[in-house]
């Protein structure tokens, strides 16, 4: 819970900036907000704090497609797209993870019966 908590005041700390223009510090604040919630323990993640999560990162997409991308170099737009595959990789991780929970326990309720 703890993490929980410090990811997401890292994620608030990083959206103060997302708007200062410049994208070294946007780079910067993406990279840092993805590395929190790489850091956080899959059974941290409920389904609440994953979908604040979420909604930080569409808030750094937008950003990132409306005010960013057409000033980027080629290696912040590679850089970007890493940091996007592995928030992506996260995510999906833990939503799998409790998908197949629920059909391990569906599974199990079915036979044991």
């Amino acid at each position: 819970m703890r993490r929980l908590f410090l990811a997401a005041a890292l994620s608030f700390v990083c959206m103060s900036h997302v708007f200062a223009g410049d994208t070294e510090t946007f780079m910067i604040d993406f990279k840092a907000f993805v590395a929190s919630v790489e850091n956080t323990q899959d059974d941290d993640l409920g389904q609440d704090s994953l979908a604040t999560i979420e909604v930080k990162y569409d808030e750094f997409l937008k950003a990132y497609i409306n005010e960013y991308k057409s000033q980027m170099s080629n290696a912040q737009l590679s850089d970007f797209a890493k940091y996007r595959a592995r928030f992506k990789k996260k995510t999906l991780r833990v939503k799998g993870k409790r998908g197949m929970s629920k059909v391990a326990g569906w599974i199990e309720g079915v036979v044991g019966q």
